[in-house]
């Protein structure tokens, strides 16, 4: 089938729309694939005879493209605009569709047609929308070109302004420079203008005071002219009178010549006066500190010797009994002399426990309380700066109270000297005293007439002896207590010796205090006494077992020399650091540890106070054992407990014993 003529081929809405132009697109646009398909295949239809002839359809399955066509030989209509990665082609112009064929025209798919167009009229708003999108991005374009234009034209403007600002700056600096070396200049001128000012108001005030003074001056000659002019006057009228007043001065120069005479003499017999006053004073001596406190160390070495080789021994058991009816005579005597002993020593020195035992503690106990009484009696009687009566303290408590030191020396010297003219010193006596033991026993615990004779020394030393056979008599056999008397004597009177020969005439006077009297809490006034380590020497403990060692000849002592106790071998002293004599300890103590001081502190009566010997005292950890022993007697019980376990340590060797281990307090060897 063939066409004559051409026919316009007009598409338009079924749905009474209104007309839709098409346009076409470039050769890559999905609508202008999609109408070269249906123009190729409506004219290969029509064209192809054989196929009508046939009555089938050779329409081609594909397309250029790649689009697939219908079972009615119409292409399929393309993907949407939205899912092609193509962008869409420029619209061209609208033109109307017409074809030449001699062939009658297929039946088309209308509605199919119909719902492409309808896509391609979606597609032509989303096209009318990128070009407005396109031209609103023109215009903003233009718009960016005019603002950088504008920044361009800016940054122009901000270089020249900036160079000129750069030159600005560098005429202000210039001008600045010449500004600071201008105001330099001027300163320094001001400067030296204010000086100069300075200089010339002090001239000024140094002439304003010249003048001031001149002018004072002036009014004084004025003043003094005046009184020369009235003296003038007078002097006429006094010279007259003046005649008279040298008869008269002459008849007092006779006078006076007649009274400096008389001071003469006076002033004389006043230095007569005080040259023996001079006399009445005594003269002192002065010793190194050190010196005095290796003096003392001896003193309380020999003490503790003397003490340690008595109360070192093992008392009765009688001692240790209670007082029971029908007890044996010398048990209750033993027992009573116990009682009196801890009594006594308790009341009067708080702070002690004594087990009433022979154990090492029990042992160290009494040693203790014993040289802590000794130190008492000893600071009453033997340290004292002067013996002016047999007993007490009374003049140290007296030099004490006065206020001025001056004066309390100056006592001290003149009694002193009085005792020094007045001392018998008998070298024979004290001989016979020391050979012939047994009179020396007779002085010692008896007081008959003889008293007065002796020296006040010696009286005060039988007065510590009496005063702790007092107390410790009733615990020692008839040969302890004679040896022990006539050793307590010999330390007694040699210590009375050196403080009164050596020590009392001392510049400085030595003081000794115990703890109770010390106010201030100074614990480096202290030292804790070290026990000893080792047994005593043979010779001491058997002069205390009933035989007697040989012993020295206090005769041989002269004044000022260490007395024949001190001189000789003692016995070893307690155990110290770092020095051979017991009254060095490890180190001070705090007050608050210390159970009870033993032996009081030396210091001299200076302004510093200073010490010369620290004060030995006996700690609360000294006095443990005691205390632990004590309290075991008084819980039998408790004590049979120990008993047990203490013989099951000793069944099993391999268990060490945690019995409570007491200090050794023998002498180190």
């Amino acid at each position: 089938m063939s066409h004559s003529h051409p026919h316009p081929f007009t598409i338009t809405h079924s749905l009474s729309s209104p007309p839709i132009d098409l346009f076409f697109y470039s050769s890559t646009s999905p609508g202008y694939t999609f109408l070269s398909n249906l123009l190729t295949q409506k004219s290969s239809s029509m064209s192809s005879d054989t196929d009508g002839a046939n009555g089938g359809s050779a329409l081609p399955n594909t397309t250029s493209g790649g689009n697939s066509t219908t079972a009615n030989g119409l292409p399929s209509p393309p993907s949407s605009p939205m899912d092609s990665k193509l962008p869409p082609s420029p619209p061209l112009s609208s033109v109307s569709l017409f074809y030449n064929t001699t062939a009658e025209p297929e039946p088309v798919d209308v509605d199919r047609l119909i719902e492409s167009l309808n896509f391609l009229v979606r597609h032509n708003k989303t096209v009318s929308s990128l070009r407005s999108v396109s031209e609103r991005c023109k215009a903003a374009c233009k718009e960016r070109d005019s603002l950088m234009r504008s920044t361009v034209r800016l940054q122009t403007e901000n270089v020249a302004l900036a160079e000129q600002v750069e030159k600005q700056k560098a005429k202000v600096q210039s001008v600045k420079t010449k500004t600071l070396e201008t105001i330099k200049k001027a300163t320094d001128k001001v400067t030296g203008l204010e000086n100069d000012v300075q200089t010339k108001q002090a001239s000024l005030d140094e002439r304003n005071e010249e003048l001031t003074k001149c002018k004072k001056d002036l009014a004084e000659l004025e003043k003094k002219l005046n009184e020369a002019r009235a003296r003038g006057e007078v002097h006429k009228r006094a010279e007259s009178a003046a005649v008279e007043a040298q008869s008269s001065l002459k008849k007092d120069m006779e006078k006076l010549q007649v009274s400096f005479a008389e001071d003469k003499d006076k002033f004389q017999k006043g230095t007569v006066e005080l040259e023996e006053m001079r006399a009445y004073y005594f003269p002192t001596k002065t010793m190194a500190p050190a010196e005095i406190g290796r003096l003392l160390d001896g003193i309380f070495d020999s003490a503790y010797n003397v003490v340690y080789a008595c109360f070192s021994q093992d008392l009765s058991e009688d001692h240790f009994a209670k007082s029971e009816p029908g007890q044996d005579k010398t048990a209750a005597t033993a027992t009573r002399a116990w009682d009196k002993f801890t009594s006594r020593i308790q009341d009067g020195l708080p702070g002690i426990s004594l087990p009433a035992s022979n154990t090492p503690a029990a042992k160290t106990m009494r040693i203790v309380a014993v040289m802590r009484f000794l130190g008492l009696l000893a600071t009453t009687e033997l340290f004292q700066p002067v013996y002016i009566c047999d007993q007490g303290e009374d003049f140290s408590n007296i030099l004490a109270r006065v206020k001025d030191p001056k004066l309390a020396e100056a006592a001290r010297r003149v009694l002193l000297q009085v005792l020094a003219t007045t001392r018998d010193v008998d070298g024979d006596e004290d001989e016979d005293d020391a050979d012939d033991d047994d009179d020396e026993e007779s002085d010692v615990e008896e007081e008959g007439d003889g008293d007065e004779e002796k020296p006040l020394s010696k009286v005060r030393a039988d007065s510590v002896v009496q005063e702790v056979l007092e107390v410790v008599g009733g615990l020692l056999s008839p040969p302890q207590k004679k040896s022990f008397c006539t050793e307590l004597f010999q330390w007694s009177y040699e210590t009375a010796r050196i403080w009164e020969d050596t020590l009392q005439p001392l510049e400085q006077r030595i003081i000794a205090r115990a703890l109770p009297e010390i106010v201030d809490d100074d614990s480096s006034l202290w030292s804790a006494l070290v026990y000893p380590s080792s047994p005593p020497s043979a010779s001491r403990t058997a002069s205390f077992s009933g035989q007697r060692p040989p012993a020295a000849r206090r005769g041989s002592m002269s004044v000022g020399s260490p007395p024949s106790l001190l001189a000789r071998p003692m016995l070893p002293p307690p155990k110290a650091v770092a020095t051979a004599t017991a009254a060095t300890a490890v180190s001070t103590v705090e007050l608050a540890d210390v159970s009870i001081d033993i032996w009081p502190v030396f210091t001299l009566a200076d302004e510093k106070e200073t010490v010369v010997k620290r004060g030995l005292v006996v700690t609360k950890k000294q006095v443990a054992p005691a205390l632990e022993e004590i309290q075991h007697t008084q819980s039998p019980r408790r004590m049979h407990r120990q008993l047990r376990r203490a013989s099951s340590m000793v069944r099993s060797p391999r268990r060490q014993s945690t019995a409570p281990a007491f200090l050794d307090i023998s002498p180190a060897n």
